[in-house]
Formats: C-alpha cells, sequence, structure tokens
C-alpha cells in the first residue's frame, strides 16, 4: 500500500496540472461563439435596417434588432447618437 500511495499522488498532481489548460480552452471556445454573436446599431445615415448589423454596416434601430437577432446570448451594441422614434 506504501508503494501505490506514491504513484496515485503522482497522477493526482499531473491531473491538477492539466486543469488551467482545460479551463483556457473552454474559455476560448466559448469566446468565438459569443464573438460570432454580435450586432450593432447606428443612428442613420450610418445605420440602415437593411444592412447586415455588424460593425461596419450596423443597423439603424432596436426593433428592427430586436426582431432579427436570436435569443441565445447575443449582444447588441448601441452606438451613441441621436436616434429618431420614427426610424
Amino acid at each position: 500500500m506504501n508503494r501505490l500511495s506514491p504513484l496515485l499522488k503522482r497522477s493526482f498532481f499531473r491531473m491538477l496540472a492539466w486543469l488551467p489548460l482545460l479551463g483556457l480552452l473552454f474559455l476560448w471556445g466559448s469566446r468565438g461563439s459569443a464573438a460570432s454573436c454580435q450586432y450593432w446599431i447606428a443612428p442613420p445615415p450610418t445605420g440602415n435596417d437593411a444592412n447586415s448589423g455588424s460593425a461596419s454596416a450596423p443597423w439603424a434601430t432596436l426593433e428592427h434588432a430586436s426582431e432579427t437577432v436570436p435569443d441565445n446570448g447575443c449582444t447588441i451594441w448601441v452606438e451613441p447618437g441621436v436616434y429618431n422614434g420614427n426610424e
């Protein structure tokens, strides 16, 4: 039993050494999915609801974004500016 105990200790510490790497891989994987689910809104003339909603082609209205974006943890970024409720 004495010989088994050091072997179990080494195995346990080797397993613990992998935990930070596994945690980083998990965070990296979840970051990628969140990053692909980001949309932007900007006031006209930059924003247009016919755009794709990307940072370079933002939508114009929150209403359009709320109707278009899936409800699965996506982020909608609202650029500063003056928004007219009729647009």
